[in-house]
């Protein structure tokens, strides 16, 4: 028979006692016994277990909650670069919008519809941010394309105005913006 300690020896004998009322009445007995004869052996009382158990569940909760506040750090860091990024798109001054916005207007009335037509598709990317002229620019590249005979343009730059709603108007605005999409 190998070597065993006193503690583990004790379990054996009572799990082979020739008297059942001596044996274990339930598994979960002999597993907690084992268990006391495991930490004798080692040194080990329930308080280090208990202390090393609370130890490591408050190491995994630390790095959960770092990982955590990592993730939530980079989400808003992301928007806000976002943010950042659909703002710098309005990189160019009202007035100088305002200005190509008055020259593509003399163009259209020029008759030049093709050239006015690409500059109120490009001034309307330029003022994506900027409400009203942004829809106005939609409608002359629209109207732009209808006398060109570009159904196709005319209706895509139509819908696009239909589509952005009220979205980004000043409050005195709302009223236009309501005339765009029922127009």
């Amino acid at each position: 028979m190998p070597e065993v300690s006193e503690a583990t020896a004790r379990v054996f004998h009572r799990m082979i006692a020739p008297e059942p009322a001596r044996r274990f009445s339930s598994y979960d007995e002999l597993v907690a016994e084992l268990e006391g004869a495991e930490r004798a052996l080692k040194g080990v009382d329930d308080v280090d277990l208990a202390r090393g158990v609370r130890r490591r569940r408050f190491f995994i909760g630390a790095a959960l909650l770092v990982a955590l506040l990592a993730a939530a750090a980079f989400f808003f860091a992301r928007q806000a670069q976002e943010r950042a990024r659909s703002n710098a798109a309005v990189s160019i001054p009202l007035p100088e919008l305002e200005r190509q916005y008055n020259g593509a207007r003399r163009q259209l009335i020029a008759g030049k519809h093709n050239v006015a037509r690409a500059a109120f598709a490009r001034l309307a990317i330029d003022a994506k941010n900027n409400q009203p002229l942004c829809d106005w620019a939609r409608m002359h590249q629209g109207l732009a394309a209808l006398i060109g005979r570009e159904a196709s343009e005319a209706q895509t730059a139509f819908r696009e105005v239909e589509s952005a709603g009220q979205t980004g108007f000043a409050r005195e605005d709302v009223d236009l913006a309501k005339f765009f999409v029922a127009t």
